[in-house]
């Protein structure tokens, strides 16, 4: 008996063809003992090849279902899950940019930190006023303490979103760790022009002043978190 794979792009088929010399000489132990397997094989193959062709399953649809169940995991906190089908997604296109963005957001949730940042890299690749990506890399650096990498990192993705206050909040806080606090306390200043309520700036920028030995206006900044803190309470 011979088989052959007979496959549509996005599906997996496997369809049993028998020899033309099984079907003219059936009398030897071994063809009879054959027979019946040769007509479940095809058997099987007829109804996979059933489902499929009912559900008319193509790339774009399994794209989809796939991004849907990614998306359940994620829901469930599942990150193995979310990264298992945010794979996927993009074996199935690899052209689409978002699709790497939310796997490399899945490995970094999953702790995969290198994968994460060569996926958004891939974004990078296609797509290089992404600011999200240039972004999330420097995140991971800031959190690798490659203090360098980050700071390039977030201030490409500031000229590409300069309305941005997270971005500034982390530029912030890479130039504190560099301890070049005037700096960093400048970027937490752009972050707050941006978004006034910033509670994790004022924190940040309190520690900055007192690294300054501006112990003032480290306990004002302190003082703002504490009513920002009461207020959402």
């Amino acid at each position: 008996m011979n088989a052959k794979n007979s496959s549509k792009p996005g599906q997996d088929t496997l369809d049993f063809e028998e020899d033309e010399w099984a079907e003219r000489d059936a009398t030897s132990l071994g063809i009879q003992v054959q027979w019946p397997l040769i007509r479940v094989g095809r058997a099987m193959s007829g109804l996979v090849n059933g489902y499929l062709n009912f559900f008319n399953l193509k790339p774009a649809d399994l794209k989809s279902i796939y991004a849907k169940k990614a998306e359940t995991a994620e829901s469930r906190r599942d990150t193995r899950g979310a990264v298992y089908y945010r794979r996927k997604v993009v074996r199935l296109d690899p052209s689409d940019t978002d699709a790497w963005y939310r796997l490399g957001l899945a490995l970094e949730r999953n702790g995969s930190l290198e994968e994460a940042t060569s996926a958004y890299e891939r974004v990078i690749a296609r797509k290089p006023e992404e600011a999200r990506a240039h972004y999330r890399i420097g995140v991971i650096a800031l959190r690798n303490r490659e203090l360098t990498a980050a700071t390039l990192a977030l201030e490409e993705a500031g000229r590409h979103a300069p309305e941005s206050a997270e971005i500034y909040f982390r530029l912030g806080q890479a130039y504190d760790r560099r301890n070049e606090h005037e700096k960093a306390i400048d970027f937490f200043k752009r972050a707050l022009e941006i978004k006034h309520t910033f509670l994790a700036v004022y924190k940040n920028m309190a520690l900055a002043y007192d690294n300054l030995g501006r112990h003032k206006d480290a306990v004002d900044c302190l003082r703002r978190a504490m009513e920002l803190e009461e207020m959402a309470a």
